[in-house]
């Protein structure tokens, strides 16, 4: 199983971040979680590709898909980096290649800008399964069968 992520630059709130470690935590005991893809921007990309590493203790291969535009990238550890594109060319890739993918916005409400919430319309559109994840701590599952 492949886990995404995508989330604001300004970084996790508590609940959010509290709310994120629970249900990681279930997925991997749950599942067989081979990879975390991140955007590997500062913010919930490398707070979740860090936490990821940690809990899994190398585990679970950290990839990377970093933007073009350099100033927002942050550091944290990854395991594999592709080639660096576009804000949503890259957010599309991570969104295309997930078996889950997290969407960790700053809103509590859908926002019409935004990479966070292009790519959470992105994956909705595709019928992709989405765990939504609200700075409140809400957990909202999307295409799930359960």
């Amino acid at each position: 199983m492949i886990l995404g992520i995508t989330g604001t630059r300004k970084g996790f709130t508590n609940s959010q971040y509290n709310a994120f470690k629970t249900t990681l935590q279930l997925l991997l005991k749950d599942n067989n979680v081979e990879k975390f893809l991140q955007g590997q921007c500062q913010g919930v990309d490398v707070q979740a590709g860090d936490l990821v590493h940690k809990v899994t203790r190398g585990k679970v291969l950290i990839q990377s898909h970093p933007p073009i535009k350099q100033e927002l990238i942050g550091e944290c550890h990854v395991d594999i980096k592709v080639q660096p594109k576009n804000y949503l060319a890259r957010d599309r890739d991570i969104a295309d290649q997930s078996d889950i993918l997290f969407a960790c916005p700053a809103e509590e409400e859908p926002q019409e800008k935004g990479g966070t919430w292009y790519t959470y319309k992105y994956a909705l559109s595709k019928g992709y399964k989405v765990i939504l994840i609200t700075p409140s701590g809400k957990i909202t599952k999307i295409n799930f069968d359960d």
